[in-house]
């Protein structure tokens, strides 16, 4: 099946990749629902569907590597994401 992911590298004391996976449907379900439109059907996703997606996961990493910084006294800087397709 075919995946659609975010990934997010992490650098500083620790270093590390985050990655936000969905499958192909509810990957562009959600691309749909944060532009208001139904979900597209052709193979190739739009530049504005892949930069809804890359905004949520950046925001779910962020919030999720915030938490960590706090928990484990450590600085960790994100990249930009990154939207990536492939087969698992």
């Amino acid at each position: 099946d075919r995946l659609t992911m975010v990934v997010l590298t992490l650098e500083g004391e620790l270093g590390g990749t985050m990655v936000l996976t969905f499958d192909e449907q509810n990957g562009r379900e959600l691309a749909a629902s944060l532009l208001g439109r139904k979900p597209g059907t052709s193979d190739e996703w739009s530049a504005l569907e892949q930069s809804a997606l890359n905004e949520t996961g950046n925001i779910l990493s962020c919030a999720y590597m915030n938490a960590l910084t706090r928990l484990i006294n450590a600085q960790l800087v994100p990249s930009p994401p990154m939207f990536i397709q492939d087969f698992g």
